[in-house]
């Protein structure tokens, strides 16, 4: 009952009357989140229906739906080789008050969200290969990739070891590192 409750509560922001948790279908945004899509996957997003709906009640700033089609593996390296056919990017109305840059990475964040389900290696490096944000902290500045060593043995915390604002740079330099020095755990920590 307390379910059904929440999403035939209405609410009013920006002139704009919506359910609560449905949104509003936004089909300009939609537009911009294909255009984004598109420049991360490739054509093969053309085969993929993209909507885009404001007023999300979600606790992120923007979420990536999906309907139907394919589970299982959907990427071949970074290449895009299956994904379901219907997403809806549902974002809160603050999102749209972002600059486009801000906004930008979002989508991008989202978008490769289609290919890798978590925030995993892969994910990361695509989506900072394209500009995206990795995470909420990187939409006002840079990424920074820093890279962190520790004992094997023991309790003691990482500490930052140099940092590095090309990604492939930080990853050549742990790895040589770890190399180097096989006493030591060495992490790269995204900031």
């Amino acid at each position: 009952m307390n379910h059904q409750r929440r999403h035939t509560r209405h609410i009013r922001k920006s002139g704009v009357t919506f359910e609560a948790g449905q949104g509003v279908e936004n089909k300009d945004l939609a537009k911009e989140f294909s255009a984004v899509a598109r420049e991360v996957w490739g054509p093969i997003i053309d085969k993929i229906t993209l909507h885009a709906r404001v007023g999300s009640d979600r606790p992120h700033m923007a979420a990536l739906v999906s309907k139907g089609g394919h589970g299982g593996r959907r990427l071949i390296g970074t290449h895009l080789c299956r994904a379901k056919r219907e997403y809806t990017l549902e974002v809160k109305l603050e999102f749209m008050s972002l600059t486009p840059e801000q906004r930008r990475k979002i989508m991008v964040h989202e978008a490769v969200h289609i290919g890798c389900g978590t925030h995993n290696s892969t994910f990361q490096k695509i989506c900072t290969d394209h500009g995206g944000a990795v995470c909420m902290n990187a939409l006002n500045k840079d990424v920074e990739y820093a890279i962190q060593t520790k004992p094997k043995e023991g309790r003691t915390r990482f500490k930052d070891l140099k940092v590095f604002s090309v990604r492939g740079e930080a990853m050549a330099y742990g790895k040589s590192y770890s190399n180097e020095h096989r006493n030591l755990r060495v992490r790269i920590q995204t900031r």
